[in-house]
Order: structure tokens, then C-alpha cells, then sequence
């Protein structure tokens, strides 16, 4: 049986709070940010994110806007072991700087709503539907896999051990060729510089922003020409941000 063919990018969100709020102006980012001034927020560089003909393509699965929800599970896993992401925290992702015609362009922001020890934790917590639509086994840019065998603690050690999930499907943005085995990574990562195991994040799908264009990009000072990957508020990040002509 041949497999099924599958688009070269994750397809936006086309309904709910996700699709409502596609390509919110900075003006009303402000408005609607304005009681998370003293919020802490990361920001980050993705390598996933192409422009193409005046569009945002996600070429990636982390992070992950299937099922009426984001995740981040796949990407910046040694952000994502720093003990203070957790949930209330913020976290964007810009393109690179040739992203739009005045450096990196913001793709998204979320606030991080819960947080999983692993990805069994991950797979019970989210609910069936959001969880099938994110599955690696199921779809390229899937982020979340599914376990093959139950335990009592998600955290237990055979947590981590990527036999005891499903394979991703073939094709799967992680299982190339070339790199067949990336997407053990997205099972058991410990940080090199923080020696904890990543966390993996589910964002407050009312307070996620998703831009499928170049609208809004990071105009720092002279000598920031990208966004830094460390943390700040949200009031230092929007004074950051400006609108393209």
C-alpha cells in the first residue's frame, strides 16, 4: 500500500482560539499583553521557519499548532531543562534574520499553560483528539509519541527509553535518512549545561500568537541584531518589536 503524501510544511490552525488569533497587529499584541508586563519571557531563533513568497512555512514539528493547541516538545530542549520554564512562563520564536526584509520576524508567542516530565506524561495529558493530531506516528510533524507500554510514575527511567513508544511515521521530519535517529532526542534529553531532563510544554491556547507572514520583527539595538535566547519580561520584549512598512 502506498503511504500518503503529505504537505512540506505544518498547515495553520483553521479554527478556535489558535485561528483567532493568526496575525494580531503589535498594536493589539500591546493591548492584550498589558497585565503580563513583569512576565518572564525566551526568545529564540528557529532554524525550521522558511519565507516564501511573502509567507511563513514551519518546516519543523516543534513547535507543534495541530489539535487546537501548541506544543513545544521538539525544539530548544536545553531551554526547555532550565528548572524556571514552567508554566505562567512565556516563550517566543523568531526566524532567522533574513526572515523578513528587516531581520528576524516573529513567528510565535505562547504562554506556557502546563508542563509534562516526559512524553508519557505528555501523551495522558492531553486529551485523545489533540493527541492523535500530534502524533509522530501518525503525521511528518508530529511531536508527541505514543507509549507502547503503561507505568505508575511518568518520571520513572523506562520513561525515557524510546522502545517503549511507537516509531514515527516514515518521512517524519526527525527520522530522515540522514539523521534516522533525531527523534530519540525528542524521547530523553538531559541538558549539558543544566544536567536536567527537558520539560515538555503545552501553551495557553488563548494566549498564543501565530504570524503566518512577516508583520512584526525584533528592531533591538545596533549591536543585537538577534534575539537573544535568555529570558526577560514581556514589557522588554514588546519595546523590542516593531511593525514592517
Amino acid at each position: 500500500m502506498d503511504l500518503p503524501t503529505f504537505p512540506t510544511y505544518q498547515p495553520y490552525p483553521g479554527s478556535g482560539p489558535l485561528r483567532e488569533n493568526l496575525d494580531v497587529s503589535l498594536a493589539n499584541l500591546r493591548g492584550i499583553l498589558s497585565d503580563h508586563g513583569r512576565d518572564m519571557v525566551y526568545a529564540y531563533v528557529m532554524t525550521s521557519v522558511e519565507t516564501k513568497d511573502g509567507a511563513f512555512l514551519q518546516c519543523g514539528c516543534g513547535p507543534n499548532f495541530q489539535g487546537g493547541e501548541i506544543t513545544i516538545c521538539t525544539c530548544m530542549a536545553q531551554m526547555r531543562t532550565f528548572g524556571n520554564v514552567k508554566p505562567g512562563v512565556w516563550v517566543s520564536g523568531f526566524t532567522s534574520v533574513d526572515g523578513t526584509s528587516k531581520g528576524n520576524g516573529l513567528f510565535y508567542l505562547t504562554q506556557i499553560h502546563d508542563s509534562a516530565v516526559s512524553q508519557y506524561d505528555l501523551w495522558n495529558k492531553l486529551p485523545p483528539g489533540v493527541r492523535m493530531a500530534k502524533a509522530a506516528h501518525l503525521d511528518p510533524y508530529g511531536d508527541v509519541f505514543e507509549p507502547t507500554v503503561s507505568f505508575e510514575n511518568p518520571g520513572d527511567l523506562a520513561a525515557f527509553d524510546t522502545g517503549n513508544y511507537k516509531r514515527p511515521i516514515k518521512g517524519h521530519v526527525h527520522a530522515t535518512e540522514r539523521h534516522p535517529n533525531r527523534w530519540h532526542f525528542d524521547v530523553d534529553y538531559v541538558g549539558r549545561q543544566t544536567g536536567r531532563r527537558q520539560a515538555f510544554l503545552v501553551g495557553d491556547s488563548t494566549m498564543t500568537f501565530i504570524w503566518t507572514r512577516p508583520l512584526i520583527y525584533f528592531n533591538g539595538s545596533p549591536g543585537e541584531r538577534h534575539p537573544p535566547s535568555k529570558k526577560r519580561d514581556i514589557r522588554g520584549l514588546l519595546e523590542v518589536l516593531a511593525t514592517l512598512p
